[in-house]
């Protein structure tokens, strides 16, 4: 009787049913730690974008790891130069991506605006403008913005200086001329003899030319 339920145990697949029952079981929750490992990585991936955009906090949603580092602008007068300026700043970025620089400009501080004028020279993380065609004696401002093509950074701090005024001769009463000073603390000509009209009076003479 023993054997013949044994052999029916067997016959009618009860154990066999058992066995793969225990084996589909230890799958599954196999599967189960592994689909809840990939959730948890996933969610910290979420976590992480989150403090990286710093979503809901005071800054702007831009991702830290992208935003690149503008330095302070130098603006250095190119010398005896009338109508041209050159600007050099330095820019880095925290991924190492290539940036692009646009220079700003304005009469003051205020009303800097974008002009369209490419850099000369790049060397390493600093960059170089030379600004042309400006007017005599004249102070213009400046900053910097540099772009890894999803986020731009502007410097802070902005950049000054002035351009020369052009220096002239003023007429003298032969066949020689006086040379003016080329400018004075405000950077405009004043001859003493000619008061930047460039023509001297007929009532100064400093003896004869």
């Amino acid at each position: 009787l023993a054997a013949v339920t044994i052999n029916a145990a067997f016959n009618s697949g009860i154990i066999d049913t058992a066995v793969n029952g225990a084996v589909n079981y230890a799958d599954a929750q196999n599967k189960e730690e592994i689909t809840f490992e990939d959730l948890d990585r996933d969610i910290q991936d979420i976590v992480n974008k989150i403090k990286d955009y710093d979503i809901g906090g005071d800054k702007e949603d831009t991702p830290l790891n992208h935003e690149p580092v503008v330095g302070d602008v130098t603006v250095a007068r190119v010398a005896n130069s009338t109508d041209k300026l050159t600007i050099t700043a330095t820019a880095e970025d925290l991924d190492g991506d290539s940036l692009t620089y646009t220079l700003l400009r304005g009469d003051t501080e205020d009303n800097i605006a974008e002009i369209e004028l490419a850099p000369t020279s790049i060397s390493g993380n600093t960059v170089t403008f030379t600004d042309t065609g400006l007017t005599m004696a004249k102070t213009y401002y400046y900053k910097v913005k540099a772009s890894d093509g999803s986020e731009s950074s502007i410097s802070v701090n902005y950049g000054n200086e002035r351009t020369w005024c052009k220096g002239e001769r003023c007429d003298g009463f032969s066949s020689r001329d006086v040379m003016c000073t080329k400018c004075d603390t405000n950077y405009q000509i004043m001859c003493t003899l000619c008061k930047g009209t460039g023509k001297r009076a007929e009532s100064v003479q400093e003896g004869w030319w």
